[in-house]
């Protein structure tokens, strides 16, 4: 039977590898009638078992697109898209070069009154500079949230740590229905909405307020989500709660909640736990919070205290964000979060230490105690006064507070129980850290298109405050103290 074995799996990795072939589709569309070709067409292929998208592509200024993938599928259903035409549905037996030859479309007639004509929901359609899909095109579990249907989309990667790629290029960016999401770090509303209100996932490449505003176009570096709300959803409260106990009265609690009215959205945030967790650990806001990334970490990286180590962390967060907008009047949006902890560590050790000519032992204890507190918020308000003038306003504040008192005691005594030297060592830190920033800018579009005159002001109040307090008593007991040991 061993010997078999290897054959056997052997054979079903050759079955395995052969199963999926390359293949290439290729075709030129045109409107049926004029027998003109048609531009930046979608053209996408589906899965016949399940309706997964398995590959998309676009029409160039001829009217030609090629599809190429690899698959183990024996046929596929290729769909052509276009606005104002019918949707063309082909089923094609997959080979490795599959040649349509023209395809004609035909123009949607919509010009009925009283008549609502609804089209078929396209899994991806692309608009220009525009990659939109269809979130509900892309089946997940019941509870997916927006990172589990991003992990679907063709040439969108997420890796374990939530950061989001696009063929290659990162997302720096994610946005719900135009507005920033709690703020600019993209995990905050690819972890915590949930996928059945998202209506469409649009991805662009990444401007600036400037570009977008003056019409410039970006470096194409980075890529910006943004996240639609379906209409049903987005008048209403959407929330999300977590919660834990176990043993030694272990807890943990987790919870959001989000008011849409069109464009206009509430959100609050909210932590608790004693389990050594910095705060929310849906990881989505873990940027936000000052100090979050474990324990002290954020104000001991600030300067502000030294290493604690670990112990027991007791740690809880409060936040929340708003936004709303007006198109070519207003756009607002502000976040402040609160969080505190507390934190503790007692160790004791017991050592022996060997010579050659004699031995002996030390005791030593360790207790430490220390919290912290923070503050942060941030705002950004742009208003335009007219189409060729935008003011915006950006503060900005954080205050953070900690405190910490370290005691360590040891003593050392010789084989026969005689004390030798005792040491008594205690600290205490006390710090503070408090910054406010604002930035102005003025900018104006001229005449000429591209150009724009545009004028800042900035100002920034740091500061930055810390106490240390030593006391150290060392005792040396015995007749010759030097010789001790």
């Amino acid at each position: 039977m061993s010997k078999l074995l290897p054959s056997l799996l052997i054979c079903i990795f050759i079955y395995s590898s052969s199963a999926a072939q390359e293949f290439k589709v290729s075709g030129t569309v045109v409107d049926a009638l004029t027998k003109k070709p048609l531009e930046a067409t979608t053209i996408y292929a589906e899965s016949p078992r399940d309706s997964s998208l398995v590959t998309y592509t676009i029409s160039d200024g001829d009217g030609f697109f090629e599809l190429e993938e690899r698959s183990n599928l024996k046929a596929l259903n290729l769909f052509i898209s276009y606005i104002g035409y019918k949707t063309k549905s082909i089923k094609i037996s997959l080979k490795a070069l599959v040649k349509l030859g023209n395809i004609p479309m035909e123009e949607q007639v919509q010009e009925l009154k009283g008549v609502n004509i609804v089209g078929e929901r396209v899994p991806i359609t692309i608009k220009k500079d525009t990659m939109e899909f269809n979130a509900d095109s892309f089946t997940t579990r019941p509870d997916a949230t927006v990172e589990d249907v991003l992990k679907k989309l063709p040439g969108v990667q997420v890796d374990r740590d939530g950061k989001i790629t696009v063929n290659g290029k990162e997302v720096n960016k994610v946005l719900v229905n135009g507005q920033v999401f709690f703020s600019n770090d993209p995990k905050v509303a690819t972890k915590s909405l949930p996928k059945e209100v998202i209506d469409k996932i649009q991805i662009t490449d990444t401007k600036t307020k400037t570009q977008e505003f003056t019409g410039e176009e970006s470096d194409g570096e980075n890529k910006t989500i943004n996240l639609t709300i379906k209409k049903d959803k987005n008048k209403g409260y959407i929330g999300r709660l977590a919660a834990g106990y176990g043993t030694d009265d272990r807890y943990q609690v987790n919870g959001l909640l989000n008011y849409f009215n069109d464009r206009e959205r509430i959100s609050f945030i909210a932590s608790s736990n004693n389990i050594n967790n910095s705060g929310f650990s849906f990881d989505e806001i873990y940027d936000m919070v000052g100090n979050t990334r474990g324990g002290y970490d954020g104000a001991r990286d600030a300067g502000l205290i030294n290493n604690f180590g670990n112990g027991i962390t007791t740690s809880s967060n409060i936040g929340g964000s708003y936004a709303n907008a007006d198109k070519g009047q207003y756009e607002l949006d502000g976040n402040y979060f609160f969080g505190y902890s507390d934190s503790f560590n007692n160790q004791r050790t017991s050592r022996e230490n060997i010579l050659p000519d004699r031995r002996f032992f030390t005791e030593n204890e360790s207790n430490f105690a220390g919290s912290t507190n923070s503050n942060r918020g941030a705002a950004n308000l742009e208003f335009d006064i007219d189409s060729t003038l935008r003011i915006t306003v950006e503060p900005s504040m954080s205050i953070n507070r900690t405190y910490s008192q370290r005691v360590n005691t040891s003593s050392t005594i010789n084989a026969d129980g005689e004390l030798i030297n005792q040491n008594d060592r205690s600290t205490l830190e006390d710090g503070f850290q408090r910054n406010f920033s604002n930035r102005f800018n003025i900018i104006k579009k001229l005449d000429t298109i591209g150009k724009f005159i545009s004028l800042s002001f900035s100002n920034n109040n740091t500061e930055n405050n810390s106490t240390s307090n030593l006391n150290s008593l060392r005792e040396v007991f015995g007749d010759n103290p030097n010789s001790s040991f």
